[in-house]
């Protein structure tokens, strides 16, 4: 005689379920949170673009949002010359392969990074308790070239990056993402 499972049952398990992944994966840092919650990729990539233009703007840097149909999302005075960043936003994602103490490794996916479109990239590291944003030069155009892989539709590179959010092909250069200060900006706007 064969066991089934009634619904209710089904609702039970799907309820305990949601409560015992939540518990462990909920966003409790207030901007990543509202991140997470934008819906599709689309608005929370428009909110990463949000936030590093008020960082830019809570530095001193005047930039300039674009429309979205641009092939950059904002642009900046530099000298006698515009220059165009890009911003990409990734939520945390784990790894299928459990650790030995239980837990599974983090990862942030950025896709649909065209290099020859941007002078300076933003990455927005958007984790559970915390929403951390870095930025990169041509070091970093030439990491994604190199190591990111060219999606199907040619939309541009996609690259992965660790829980340390630092890509594995760094290999000991401490200068490929850094963090966001004006001394770092103008140092990526130079190289």
């Amino acid at each position: 005689m064969e066991t089934k499972v009634n619904a209710s049952m089904v609702n039970r398990v799907q309820e305990q379920f949601k409560r015992e992944r939540y518990k462990s994966q909920e966003f409790t840092h207030p901007i990543s949170k509202m991140l997470a919650e934008a819906g599709d990729s689309k608005a929370m990539g428009r909110m990463g673009e949000i936030i590093v233009l008020n960082l830019l703007s809570n530095l001193g840097f005047k930039a300039k949002l674009l429309n979205g149909i641009e092939p950059c999302d904002l642009t900046m005075p530099n000298g006698q010359n515009i220059g165009r960043l890009e911003v990409k936003t990734a939520k945390v994602g784990y790894n299928t392969a459990v650790r030995k103490d239980g837990t599974r490794g983090k990862h942030y996916a950025f896709s649909q990074i065209k290099p020859e479109c941007f002078d300076i990239i933003f990455l927005v590291f958007v984790d559970h308790n915390e929403c951390v944003v870095r930025v990169g030069g041509r070091k970093v155009k030439d990491l994604i070239r190199q190591h990111g892989s060219l999606q199907r539709n040619e939309s541009g590179y996609c690259i992965q990056f660790g829980e340390t959010k630092r890509q594995a092909n760094e290999r000991g250069q401490d200068d490929v993402l850094v963090d966001l200060t004006v001394t770092n900006i103008k140092k990526m706007f130079k190289s």
